[in-house]
C-alpha cells in the first residue's frame, strides 16, 4: 500500500458542527417563542443577521493524520486570539443597516 492511500487530508470538527440530541425539540420551542413574542410586541422592523469572523492569522486550518483517526491535534502559530468577528444585519424590508457594525 503506497503513503498517498493511508494518509488523509480533512478539516478539524468543531462542536458546534455536532446536532445535539434535543436538536428538534429545541427549535420548536424557538420558534414558537419567537411568533409568540411578534404577537405580544407588535415590532416595527424584524431584523435578520449573521456574523462571521475574519482571522488576522491566516494558518491552514487542515491536518493530516492517518485514515480513520479518531482525534486529530491542528496546529496553530500561536496567535489564536488576532481575529474579529464582524455582524451584517438587514431589515426585513430588504433595507440594509449600513450604520451598524459590530466588531468583537
Amino acid at each position: 500500500m503506497s503513503q498517498n492511500e493511508v494518509l488523509r487530508a480533512r478539516r478539524h470538527t468543531t462542536v458546534c458542527q455536532k446536532e445535539p440530541s434535543c436538536y428538534e425539540d429545541v427549535l420548536v420551542k424557538f420558534v414558537l417563542y419567537i411568533r409568540r413574542m411578534r404577537k405580544e410586541k407588535n415590532y416595527n422592523y424584524i431584523y435578520g443577521s449573521d456574523e462571521t469572523s475574519v482571522w488576522l492569522d491566516s494558518s491552514n486550518t487542515k491536518c493530516i493524520d492517518k485514515c480513520g483517526a479518531k482525534e486529530v491535534a491542528v496546529l496553530s502559530t500561536g496567535h489564536d486570539k488576532q481575529r474579529i468577528t464582524v455582524m451584517l444585519t438587514a431589515r426585513g424590508d430588504l433595507l440594509q443597516d449600513e450604520e451598524n457594525g459590530f466588531f468583537k
